[in-house]
Parts: C-alpha cells; structure tokens; sequence
C-alpha cells in the first residue's frame, strides 16, 4: 500500500465513520506532539543541568559545606539562642 492509497482510505474511513476516525487518530496526534516536545525539550535540561551542577560544585569548593546556615546534613539550623 503505497502513500496514495493510504490517504486515500483514510479519507474515505473519516468521512463514513468520523466519531471512530476521531477516537482513533485523536489521541496518536496528541502523543505525537507529546513526544515531540519530549524530545525537543531533553537536550536544554541536560544543558541546564551541566550548567547547574558545574556552579554547585565551584560554590562548595569555594566555599565549603555546610553553608554557615546549615548544619552538617543540610538542614536549617535552629536558633541557639533561646
């Protein structure tokens, strides 16, 4: 079945039974455009995470962990001067 006839059909399947077309197609459109976006949109996280964690590790080999905020686990410290 070549190019044609598969257009052809499908526009004779939609146009005799729309409702079923559309409960058919309608959600392999959508997951089309989901993984398109997936997929157009993977490459910036991983640039953004190199960027991240490249910073994250020059801020604590600068200056040292914990922060003077947090205690060794990274938590908030509590007040100590109650």
């Amino acid at each position: 079945m070549n190019h044609a006839q598969l257009f052809d059909w499908l526009t004779t399947f939609s146009m005799g039974y729309p409702w079923t077309f559309c409960l058919l197609f309608c959600p392999m459109v959508l997951l089309g455009f989901v993984v398109f976006a997936w997929l157009l949109t993977r490459p910036f996280k991983y640039i953004f995470l190199i960027w991240n964690r490249s910073l994250r590790a020059r801020n604590i080999r600068l200056r040292g962990w914990p922060p003077p905020h947090l205690d060794a686990d990274g938590d908030l410290q509590e007040d100590k001067r109650s």
